[in-house]
């Protein structure tokens, strides 16, 4: 793997040609009905020696999953150490021999596709660190850096949609964080690193006390319950998987009422977001409307 990392061709050499594309894939791909929607990861995930999965649509299935790595080997006359992050998903990167090095993206990079760097990652690292009993280097262009991994996926209905993830690498790979990500819910429309959109999913350990559908799959009626800690007026509205909003209510928690009935019967059959605004917080969970 010492090999591996020696031959790799760093992010920054073709992230300048990359940048010049940006404007032309997002004049091509982007799209009116566009709609980002963005989970903050709270508080933020630190990989040490650990792994994390994502599911950008909640289906299910897992989109993309980091597993942080930290292995020594010690001869006679060497020590090496590797630390870095394996990446099992199709991500934005350089190739080098088997492995695929993932692009540290900056805010406003576009991902999109056409891109040719596009590349499945089931070998893939975020950033090594390669240390031995007479040097040390660091390979790849994560280490010290908060930035955007560029993703795309295929939802369970069969189509690819458009992602990111934020980062930050210890400048010797001892830990990442996981700080936030977001997806186009359009299919086959570019998304913009650090697009937050205007649906923010509050991703933590309380999340399901604090709002939940039911049932999940729904025929007719589905019932919105918050938790006690959503207080005052709160804003709802169901939306269709591109973003559109199909309906709208008001419900005002210091009236004594948590819940309120959504009635989905003359929706078609689909995947829908239900999105909640308390203040300055957006929630939302995803229904699945079927016979």
């Amino acid at each position: 793997m010492s090999q591996d990392g020696t031959k790799k061709r760093h992010g920054a050499d073709k992230w300048k040609a990359y940048s010049g594309m940006a404007a032309a894939f997002l004049a091509v791909e982007q799209n009116a009905d566009a709609q980002v929607l963005y989970t903050d990861v709270d508080p933020d995930e630190v990989l040490l020696s650990s792994s994390y999965a994502i599911d950008f649509d909640n289906d299910g299935t897992v989109d993309i999953n980091f597993t942080h790595v930290i292995s020594v080997s010690t001869s006679s006359s060497y020590t090496l150490e590797i630390r870095g992050a394996l990446v099992a998903g199709d991500v934005i990167g350089a190739v080098s021999s088997s492995y695929v090095y993932p692009n540290a993206l900056a805010a406003g990079a576009a991902i999109a596709p056409g891109n040719p760097e596009w590349n499945q990652t089931p070998y893939g690292f975020m950033a090594l660190r390669f240390a031995t009993s007479s040097s040390t280097g660091v390979y790849g262009a994560w280490p010290g850096q908060t930035a955007y991994l560029g993703c795309r996926f295929v939802s369970g209905m069969g189509d690819t949609h458009y992602a990111w993830v934020q980062l930050a690498v210890d400048p010797l790979v001892g830990d990442m964080t996981i700080m936030g990500y977001a997806f186009e819910a359009t299919p086959n429309t570019a998304i913009v690193a650090g697009d937050q959109g205007t649906t923010t999913s509050v991703l933590d350990l309380e999340g399901s006390a604090r709002m939940q559908v039911f049932p999940n799959p729904v025929r007719d009626i589905a019932v919105l319950r918050l938790g006690d800690d959503i207080e005052g007026n709160v804003s709802v509205q169901v939306l269709d998987a591109i973003g559109r909003v199909m309906q709208r209510a008001e419900l005002n928690t210091m009236s004594g009422s948590r819940s309120i009935e959504l009635d989905l019967s003359t929706l078609p059959n689909g995947t829908y977001f239900v999105s909640v605004r308390n203040g300055e917080r957006v929630m939302h969970r995803k229904v699945t409307k079927a016979d």
